[in-house]
């Protein structure tokens, strides 16, 4: 008897070890897993899907499935139909809200647990984030609808153009035919002068169908973003206009053409002015994204840099956040509806992206993403 021991009561159970291991992997995957048994009590609940629920892991383990996700809900109804057929159940998207507690776009997928002998025991249920792939399917459907519009922009450009500019040339030969003091030459500087606004709508159609190609060349992003700032300034009064400038010195180039995008900052910029109805506080800053992007071009992985323009203007209803890039859409009472179009689409040929970020009253945040030069050279903001 000597030589047996009894076990320590501190002494760690294997299988419960087995069993934290393999709920720490689970733990640790950025899907949520919900495991039941074959009376639908909850056996796993994993990190992810305590974040996603609401529902704390202690309150929920070792209940019914259905006490926290109705029979009739998605969850509820998929589980009980894997576990009864044997089957896997996919939707890519369920209607989720009331018994989510964050209003995402989320799949839902169930698989049938089995056992060594095939016994159906169970059943696994995974929550899956799909905003991010939601994200970007709107971004190619917008990139697809913006090259369509493209092409029947340049074709309506150019069969507006040459009228134009005969009606611009018979009015000024007109115009010559009265006395300065005849009212029918005031006539004629109208026609002039909304013939001039015509062609610069018509221009900025040629502009947006057929943007040059970008040159592209390691350039220092703060060099841009000052360039454009002192043009800002100059029409703007520092006691009027307070400009925060937040960059890290420590960003390296990116791979981009300066003019192009110069003019993509210099109109989200004059577009956070006329949101502030030219007083407020305009916030750049400038930092490096985490991890690396895709680039849909060439479908490399690249690291990218971020410059978000932040004012405190009256923001963006979010029924328009969608259409804002839109050609022709326009809240300026004498805007064209352009200019983020072109801006789009510049952002694009550079292989970044732009996000918006926007509510009524408190502001709107511009993020334009651009990919860094393939040198990652570091130089000091000027």
């Amino acid at each position: 008897m000597g030589g047996s021991k009894r076990r320590s009561s501190k002494t760690p159970d294997p299988v419960e070890e087995v069993r934290d291991y393999y709920e720490n992997i689970l733990s640790s995957l950025m899907d949520g897993i919900v495991a039941v048994d074959g009376q639908y009590r909850i056996t796993i609940f994993t990190t992810t899907a305590e974040q996603m629920s609401g529902l704390k892991r202690e309150s929920v383990l070792g209940t019914s499935l259905f006490d926290s996700f109705p029979k009739g809900s998605p969850i509820g109804r998929f589980a009980a139909k894997s576990l009864q057929t044997g089957r896997s159940y996919l939707d890519s998207n369920p209607s989720l809200g009331p018994y989510l507690k964050e209003r995402r776009d989320i799949g839902l997928a169930t698989s049938p647990l089995v056992d060594t002998v095939g016994q159906i025991v169970g059943v696994v249920i995974v929550f899956r984030d799909m905003s991010r792939l939601k994200a970007l399917e709107a971004r190619l459907r917008k990139g697809e609808r913006l090259a369509s519009l493209g092409v029947l922009a340049a074709g309506m450009a150019h069969e507006i153009k040459n009228p134009l500019g005969g009606i611009r040339g018979a009015s000024q030969l007109l115009r010559e035919e009265f006395a300065p003091e005849n009212s029918s030459r005031e006539l004629t500087d109208i026609i002039i002068r909304e013939v001039d606004r015509l062609n610069q709508i018509v221009q900025g159609l040629l502009d947006f169908s057929k943007p040059h190609e970008p040159r592209l060349a390691p350039v220092n992003i703060h060099e841009i973003l000052t360039r454009v700032l002192t043009l800002i300034e100059i029409e703007n009064p520092k006691d009027v206009l307070r400009i925060e400038r937040l960059f890290d010195p420590s960003l390296p180039d990116i791979n981009g053409d300066a003019d192009q995008l110069a003019q993509v900052f210099l109109n989200i910029i004059q577009n956070a002015i006329d949101a502030m109805a030219g007083s407020g506080t305009l916030s750049l800053t400038t930092r490096v994204l985490s991890g690396f992007q895709i680039r849909k071009q060439t479908q490399e992985k690249v690291r990218m840099i971020c410059v978000d323009v932040e004012d405190s203007g009256c923001g963006i209803a979010p029924e328009e956040i969608g259409s804002i890039f839109d050609p022709f859409f326009t809240r300026k009472p004498r805007g064209v509806g352009l200019g983020l179009a072109l801006c789009y689409r510049i952002v694009e040929d550079h292989g970044g992206k732009i996000d918006v970020e926007s509510r009524p009253g408190a502001g709107t945040r511009f993020s334009v993403s651009l990919p860094m030069s393939p040198e990652g050279s570091v130089r000091e903001v000027p």
